[in-house]
């Protein structure tokens, strides 16, 4: 039986980025990420949603997506920082948990770079001078299940990012970038008493918006495919919903076969049949002329992140963010340039 308890912070999708620094992307600078950016930058808004995503894929078959959050929509909903996880494949069993506490709560230690939501209880944080060392810890409770997750993260890849990394809907802004690209993860996760010592892979990006700007995102998507410090490459892109039609804005980041790692704007998205991941096939085009087609989704998991929220909290929050969120996880098949089909992993989100 799957327990599925998921909230509203899981909204905000990914980028990945590498080693060796290209000039530019599209006209834009690519600079590496300095360890003190890891921090909170929209608490000073007047409303914000900004978040941390971590994937990570063991090898005993597990997979584990962490996202820590800080949010406020406005004078509807009191401003908190939160955690969503989802664990996947524990002894064929799928876990999910979401807590949240008050922003005042959240504490960012310079010193160390820590990341606290629950100072109180010191049971889930992330910390670390990136790109030597980053742990993330969680040891929290819902519904019978209690979540132990501690996890070392080494071999890490340098995190760049855009120098300017904002994108504009409309008068929106949009901020990604991706502290960790790739590394090693070893540790141990699982739920109660069943508690697995894992290795595998991982990374974990940054994403940021100043106002409630969801009504303008119709979906978000990432793809992922992390092999080896010497060969990995991401896609993320989010569709936008502007005054003048839609509009996506993303890019790709890579390093093949121990070569440079390069950065590569998204110019142009079609798709074939966006109503269903299953059959859909995206089509995009890069700023150095590279086209990309992502398809044969295989679905692991999709559920409403509303499916833990009472009737009245769920009216609300479709008020807020004009519809429902749709969140979808899996594998997918890549290729470029009509050819050099890959395997990997794929994370969506869509407005409903």
């Amino acid at each position: 039986m799957k327990h599925r308890n998921i909230v509203i912070w899981g909204l905000f999708i990914v980028l990945h980025i590498g080693v060796s620094v290209p000039l530019n992307a599209q006209g834009r600078s690519v600079e590496t990420i300095a360890a003190d950016d890891i921090f909170a930058k929209t608490l000073g808004s007047e409303q914000f949603n900004e978040y941390w995503n971590y994937q990570m894929y063991f090898d005993n078959g597990m997979s584990l997506y962490i996202q820590f959050s800080v949010s406020n929509f406005g004078r509807l909903k009191s401003s908190v920082s939160g955690i969503r996880v989802s664990m996947y494949g524990l002894d064929g069993q799928d876990y999910h948990i979401n807590r949240a506490y008050p922003i005042e709560d959240l504490r960012q230690d310079q010193a160390d770079h820590e990341f606290n939501i629950n100072p109180r209880q010191m049971n889930i944080w992330f910390k670390g001078t990136l790109p030597e060392t980053h742990q993330v810890y969680i040891n929290t409770q819902k519904h019978g299940h209690r979540f132990k997750i501690d996890l070392q993260l080494n071999d890490i890849t340098q995190g760049v990012r855009l120098k300017d990394p904002e994108f504009m809907l409309d008068e929106h802004r949009l901020g990604m970038q991706t502290h960790i690209p790739y590394a090693r993860v070893s540790g141990t996760a699982g739920i109660n008493d069943n508690v697995k010592t894992v290795t595998g892979v991982a990374y974990m990006d940054h994403t940021w918006q100043y106002q409630n700007s969801s009504k303008k995102l119709a979906q978000g998507y990432r793809f992922v495919r992390l092999n080896s410090a010497t060969n990995w490459e991401s896609i993320y892109f989010m569709e936008g919903k502007t005054s003048s039609g839609s509009k996506p804005v993303g890019y790709r980041v890579s390093r093949l076969d121990g070569g440079a790692v390069n950065l590569q704007m998204l110019t142009e998205l079609r798709q074939s049949t966006p109503g269903d991941i299953r059959t859909n096939r995206y089509l995009l085009t890069f700023s150095d002329g590279t086209k990309m087609s992502i398809e044969k989704h295989l679905v692991q998991d999709e559920t409403s992140i509303f499916t833990d929220l009472n009737w009245v909290t769920r009216q609300l929050m479709r008020t807020i963010l004009g519809g429902e969120i749709k969140d979808t996880r899996g594998t997918v098949q890549v290729t470029t340039n009509g050819q050099n089909r890959r395997d990997g992993y794929f994370n969506r989100f869509k407005l409903d």
